[in-house]
């Protein structure tokens, strides 16, 4: 999530909003490498002047944009059980995908984000480690690359064929769906069955 400095200018956070608006809804016609400042800067009403004062380039820019998506996504879906164990909503992680599909298309789609990709897929682990940890899991018996690829292949694809299909069904079928095609043998050996839940 997004820390907000409580001495920062009000002008500023409007204007950063204005961009990242603007960049999301550019991300739903063009590939990430496509936009440019001149479309940032119109679509968001600013100008070329104002977007260089907050950033040094659009790659700087992109870089920060992607990376709060992928956080906030990431975060918004977490849930902490009782016993203050984080777990992963896969019914939170639609409905935030829901409301910004460009971004799970960009990750997906666009072969210039892969590194964002691989952010996304770091992220995710670190909170399946921190998961296993908690639960007191042994060591994994499956190489990481192996459960990685598995996970985002079935997880994300399966996101975005629902999204290619025009959300034809409720999160909350797709999320208990989901749960029941993630129960399977390779995360029950990583004792993960449970980290993600509906």
């Amino acid at each position: 999530m997004e820390v907000v400095d409580e001495k920062v200018d009000p002008r500023i956070l409007k204007t950063r909003k204005k961009l990242k608006e603007a960049f999301l809804e550019l991300l739903s016609k063009k590939n990430i490498n496509e936009i440019n400042v001149k479309d940032l800067t119109t679509k968001a009403s600013v100008t070329r002047g104002t977007f260089y004062l907050h950033f040094k380039d659009k790659s700087v820019f992109a870089d920060e944009m992607m990376t709060q998506f992928i956080e906030d996504l990431l975060e918004s879906s977490l849930v902490i059980d009782d016993k203050g164990v984080k777990r992963f909503s896969l019914q939170k992680f639609l409905e935030h995908v829901e409301a910004q599909p460009e971004l799970l298309s960009t990750l997906l789609n666009d072969k210039e984000a892969l590194c964002y990709r691989e952010q996304f897929e770091e992220k995710l682990f670190n909170y399946i480690s921190q998961y296993r940890h908690q639960m007191q899991a042994s060591e994994l018996t499956v190489p990481k690359s192996v459960l990685m690829n598995y996970l985002m292949f079935t997880f994300l694809g399966y996101v975005d064929g629902w999204l290619n299909e025009g959300k034809m069904y409720a999160t909350h079928f797709m999320a208990t769906t989901l749960v029941k095609i993630l129960d399977s043998e390779l995360l029950q050996e990583a004792r993960l069955t449970d980290f993600f839940v509906c």
